[in-house]
């Protein structure tokens, strides 16, 4: 690896671009010289000016994350993504589609979008399969959008894209284009799940917790959902509080119950503010009615009927006077 780093430096010195490519990707990869990321992004910077796609592709995707010395510019990304596109690179077709469709740093345009996705697609991109699948996925064809989305998501899957690994399972869970399949569902998920996708890790894990489609094992299945509430996923936290709540898979622990019922609360989750306003109301006490209110207001602004429900009961029974209004900062850690 050294000595071919040492190569790529003499190319790069020499203006060719594809040798600066590969001695900036040495650097900022630090694979057989210190690691530099700073470097290593100016030397991808020169390559891409002297017209090398890839390198382009690598300067768009520095410019939107603000990596390596670049301070974040969505639309110099675009403009990067957009000039790889045009030179027929797929990953650079795939980043200008995923702009346009999004409106990030640039204007959305749904068919500019659609028509450089097709292109990356076509070359078996598998961000462009897997976005175009959620376009058929969302349009109103029923049937006909399941299947067109499903033939996009399976050419992203066989390329080990792990969204689309996980959105044909859920497509098996629900029968939605496919017959409905819960043991191909676990399949599917799994492999998402290998792949550190977190919605697909607290599936799983629920289908382990309930036996669908594989053999019940509540340790595993808690397992899996402690995964991805540990990666940040709000509902996998809220079925953490369940699982403390019942002892599915783990010991019954009320505390760490409530603990992570506050903190997918906090995240914004409106089952998980429900569940804790119910809890705080059942204790009684004036303080525990002013929380339980807060929470359940919170819910209920989300559109959370349940929550909407149980605060005209609580007005009914005039569990909302004297002290009824939310604090607009929330409560504290020891509040709940």
């Amino acid at each position: 690896m050294e000595l071919g780093c040492y190569w790529y430096r003499k190319g790069a010195e020499k203006g060719y671009p594809t040798a600066q490519y590969y001695y900036g990707l040495c650097l900022y990869q630090g694979k057989g010289v210190a690691a530099d990321p700073v470097a290593g992004i100016d030397w991808i910077h020169r390559a891409a000016i002297g017209g090398y796609a890839g390198a382009m592709v690598v300067v768009g995707v520095a410019y939107h994350g603000g990596i390596g010395g670049l301070a974040l510019d969505r639309y110099a990304a675009y403009n990067w993504f957009r000039r790889a596109a045009e030179a027929g690179d797929p990953e650079g077709q795939s980043f200008a589609g995923q702009c346009l469709l999004h409106g990030d740093g640039v204007e959305a345009d749904l068919l500019e979008a659609r028509l450089w996705l097709l292109k990356a697609a076509l070359r078996l991109e598998p961000a462009a399969c897997y976005e175009l699948g959620k376009l058929s996925d969302t349009a109103v064809d029923g049937d006909a959008g399941w299947a067109e989305a499903l033939a996009w998501y399976r050419l992203a899957a066989e390329h080990g894209h792990a969204g689309a690994q996980r959105r044909i399972g859920v497509h098996y869970q629900h029968g939605a284009g496919v017959p409905k399949d819960p043991a191909e569902a676990v399949r599917w998920l799994y492999r998402a799940a290998l792949q550190a996708d977190a919605e697909a890790r607290l599936r799983l894990g629920q289908q382990l917790l309930e036996g669908e489609g594989v053999p019940k094992d509540e340790r595993s299945g808690f397992g899996w959902i402690e995964a991805a509430a540990h990666q940040g996923h709000a509902f996998a936290v809220y079925e953490l509080a369940r699982c403390y709540s019942f002892g599915l898979g783990c010991p019954l622990d009320p505390a760490s119950e409530r603990k992570h019922l506050l903190e997918a609360a906090r995240r914004g989750l409106p089952e998980a503010q429900y569940t804790l306003g119910c809890h705080l109301r059942r204790e009684g006490s004036m303080r525990s009615l002013h929380l339980a209110a807060y929470w359940l207001r919170k819910a209920a602004e989300q559109g959370f009927p349940p929550a909407q429900e149980r605060l005209r009961e609580m007005r009914r029974k005039g569990e909302l006077e004297g002290g009824s209004k939310a604090d607009p900062d929330g409560p504290d850690e020891r509040s709940a």
